[in-house]
């Protein structure tokens, strides 16, 4: 058995030309149309470069790269998708004719909404000839397939891959074979053209043993199929990226291969997918590929880049690579980036052919966070040059006063535990949580990773309980099936609000999902309030900002609809504001317009927000976000907690310290101020009453006296002092002094000596006075003064032994 393609084929050595003929292949030769521009025409075989000449052509000038000439140059629209939705096929289309694009490869999504005779005048109006495509090529249509592509022209017929069924084995592969060997007569006899397979890796890797010999799937496919109804369509970034010596492969199988794919990219053969490039800028190695391929009977070359981001520039560096001919600029006009320093953000426009650029790096459409000094440049993409006149560069300085610092209560801050992962795993939960209420911080919120350690919720709460630390939110699991455990879980935890990290199933992936979510979230969230937890909430990362659909109407990201079309009785939102920067929006305006809907942000900072493929996070304040515009902007709305995070903080005592203190404008493990209750006195009963008072403690005489009511006699003087962790806040009242008197039980100032009054004339006659019934005078009791005296006495005693039994029972309850 031989092996697989040779990695460096001899100088000079040509495959033959196959001819199908009764099953023997025998060979033919056929001329190749190619250049060298600078060069000139040479003969075809006259340049056959052996493997590991890249860096040598890379080396010479561009006068001396392989061209071909522009008719036979074309570009796979499936390469322009982006562009296409974003301006439409026919201004597409003329831009191609213009950048000199004589041939298209449409897939079928081109197709969809037009009959084959609208496609055909859309093609023929910018003189665009459809060579192939890549359409429905199943046998059971395939008559409908030949029709449609028969009326736009098409030379060649077939489809981005292989026919059923497939080569998932050596006898399928076979089987492939004989189906290509079918639609090929078919499309041939109807006038069409050849058939092709176009190749991915696959059938470069599989191998199967094949009369007598080793050979990759596709080349069992090449032997097994008759060159006169069957050609080949050579996808060479594909091809690499399976490890296969592209130009070898040409040469060997020169005479059946008629159409190639020009693809660039990085990572070939090495990266699990590679990433795709404008060609001449990856690592593939076009100028050995064309110069094989110069030698044998390619008619088209056919520039593909899966779904370019710009397809403008694609193809206008694709076709000026390729042909050697430059294209016609187009004129492009900046707009003027905007900044605002009431929300400390700035805005970059979106303008057809310029990028704007930030210290180096090319910013994305959108708003963005302010800091200091800002200076913006425009720059052209490739094929655009700026009209005379246009603005290209922007600065400006974002000042923060330091006296309109925005900060929050301290009761509101709270931490998202994951943040503390690290920190956790060294010290242990227990430890770490002691030192947030250390710290002063009274919230947190859970993962579902802390949740775990716990089986039994009543643990959870009885440690956060003892270190005085609310739970109100935590990310954990949504699941519908599982809902009623998470719910009996989180409601012993204490928890006011139930989400996750993310939002429920089946998630914003297309329209009809966002809206499905929509109505899980509902059902979610009735499920939570009626079990009398509380809202459900959903949590964004960027892709719920940067996804966007129609929605009645109106161009909204995912996230807008969401809170449109959910119920604000059952669900809230909770705003990461740094993913949601980094998604391209501008927080303040998203929370003053859905303010409403938001009861818990995550507060986060990182640098390279919406810049980089994933922001560098960092502690509040050290990062890009524009934290106060997002705070003072979250004071007029239904938010209820700011939940700091940094995600896996490799420092999480430093982000929490740094956090609250920037988020509170309070010192971190500093003692907390309070200010002691008053002390009451009553006389009625000859009571205090010491009240309960968060981080204070009472003292009479030295001693702490517990809260309660306390018999008092006397002078009492009640003092207050701070509990360790707590200071007296200035101006607060500390002593409180009362002295009791005891009730009046004796009748008070009633003269009992007889007299009626203290000094003076009575008015009264002696008679009168010797009980004669006069008017004025007292009945004759009968008692002298002294018996009255005595029995006066002991009626003060007996009172006076009631009173001191009564206070001492009220002393005893007291305490």
């Amino acid at each position: 058995m031989r092996a697989r393609l040779a990695a460096t084929p001899v100088a000079g050595e040509r495959g033959p030309r196959a001819e199908f003929q009764g099953g023997n292949v025998v060979a033919s030769k056929r001329r190749a149309r190619w250049s060298a521009r600078g060069v000139g025409a040479l003969f075809a075989g006259a340049l056959v470069l052996p493997l590991g000449v890249s860096g040598a052509l890379a080396d010479t000038a561009d006068a001396a790269n392989v061209t071909v000439p522009a008719d036979q140059v074309g570009v796979q629209l499936y390469s322009l998708i982006p562009w296409v939705e974003d301006v439409g096929l026919e201004a597409v289309f003329q831009r191609l004719q213009e950048v000199g694009i004589q041939n298209i490869e449409p897939y079928g999504g081109n197709f969809s909404d037009l009959t084959a005779e609208e496609f055909k005048a859309l093609a023929d109006k910018y003189d665009l000839n459809v060579s192939s495509s890549h359409y429905n090529v199943d046998e059971d249509t395939f008559d409908t397939t030949l029709e449609y592509v028969k009326t736009i022209g098409q030379e060649y017929v077939g489809s981005g891959g292989f026919p059923d069924p497939g080569i998932g084995s050596y006898e399928e592969t076979l089987a492939t074979a004989k189906a290509m060997n079918r639609l090929g007569k078919r499309s041939v006899e109807a006038g069409t053209g050849k058939f092709f397979g176009h190749n991915h890796t696959s059938e470069l890797l599989k191998t199967y043993e094949h009369n007598g010999e080793e050979l990759m799937a596709w080349e069992i496919l090449v032997a097994e199929t008759d060159p006169e109804y069957v050609t080949f369509e050579v996808d060479v970034a594909w091809a690499a990226h399976a490890n296969v010596d592209v130009p070898a492969l040409l040469r060997q199988y020169s005479d059946r291969v008629e159409l190639l794919h020009i693809k660039d990219g990085d990572g070939l053969g090495t990266a699990d997918r590679p990433t795709f490039t404008n060609l001449g800028d990856g690592e593939n190695k076009l100028q050995e590929i064309l110069a094989a391929a110069a030698d044998g009977n390619i008619e088209y070359y056919i520039m593909e880049y899966d779904r370019a981001a710009d397809g403008n520039s694609f193809v206008t560096n694709g076709f000026e690579y390729l042909t050697g001919i430059t294209p016609p600029y187009i004129p492009a006009t900046t707009e003027d980036v905007t900044f605002s320093d009431a929300d400390a953000t700035y805005l970059v426009p979106s303008v057809q052919g310029v990028e704007y650029v930030l210290d180096g790096q090319v910013l994305e459409p959108g708003y963005y966070a302010g800091k200091g000094d800002v200076t913006i440049t425009a720059r052209t993409l490739d094929g655009y040059t700026l009209t005379e006149g246009s603005a290209a560069e922007w600065s400006h300085t974002f000042t923060l006063d330091s006296a309109d610092r925005v900060t929050v209560p301290a009761d509101k801050v709270g931490v998202q535990l994951f943040s503390l992962i690290p920190w956790v795993g060294e010290d242990g939960l227990e430890s770490v949580l002691g030192t947030l209420s250390d710290i002063g911080i009274k919230n947190i919120e859970p993962w579902g990773g802390n949740y775990d350690e716990y089986e039994d919720p009543a643990d959870f709460r009885a440690m956060t309980d003892e270190l005085g630390l609310n739970v109100p939110s935590s990310h954990y699991k949504t699941d519908e099936d599982t809902f009623d455990e998470t719910l009996e879980y989180v409601k012993t935890v204490g928890q006011e609000y139930v989400g996750s990290g993310g939002f429920a199933a089946p998630g914003v992936d297309t329209y009809e999902n966002t809206l499905a979510t929509a109505a899980t979230m509902d059902r979610l969230g009735k499920r939570s309030v009626d079990a009398g937890v509380g809202k459900f909430f959903g949590h964004n990362h960027a892709g719920e900002m940067l996804t966007k659909y129609v929605h009645e109407g109106e161009l909204l990201s995912a996230w807008e609809i969401l809170v449109r079309e959910t119920n604000p009785e059952y669900v809230t939102f909770e705003v990461d504001v740094a993913w949601a920067t980094h998604g391209r929006m501008d927080v303040p305006a998203l929370l003053r317009e859905y303010g409403d809907r938001v009861s818990m942000l995550h507060i986060k900072d990182g640098d390279g927000l919406g810049i980089a493929d994933r922001p560098s996070f960092t502690n509040l304040g050290d990062g890009d976000n524009n934290l106060q515009a997002i705070l003072a902007a979250a004071q007029d709305t239904a938010v209820e907690y700011y939940i700091m995070e940094y995600d896996v903080a490799a420092d999480g005592e430093s982000f929490v310290t740094e956090g609250y203190e920037y988020l509170t404008g309070l010192d971190a493990y500093a003692p907390t101020a309070v200010t002691p209750a008053e002390v009451t006195f009553s006389d009625d009963d000859a009571t205090f009453t010491i009240p309960a008072s968060e981080g204070v403690e009472y003292l009479v005489d030295g001693t702490v006296v517990e809260a309660g009511v306390h018999a008092g006699e006397g002078s009492v003087t009640v003092t207050a002092r701070a509990l360790e962790g707590f200071v007296l806040a200035d101006g607060a009242t500390a002593e409180w002094t009362h002295t009791f008197t005891a009730p009046d039980t004796d009748g008070g100032d009633q003269d009992t000596s007889g007299e009626s009054g203290a000094s003076g004339d009575s008015g009264a006659s002696d008679d009168a006075a010797a009980g004669d019934g006069g008017s004025g005078s007292l009945p004759e009791t009968g008692s002298d003064v002294g018996g009255v005296a005595a029995a006066s006495a002991l009626l003060l005693l007996v009172g006076a032994a009631i009173l001191v039994t009564r206070r001492r029972q009220l002393g005893v309850n007291a305490g």
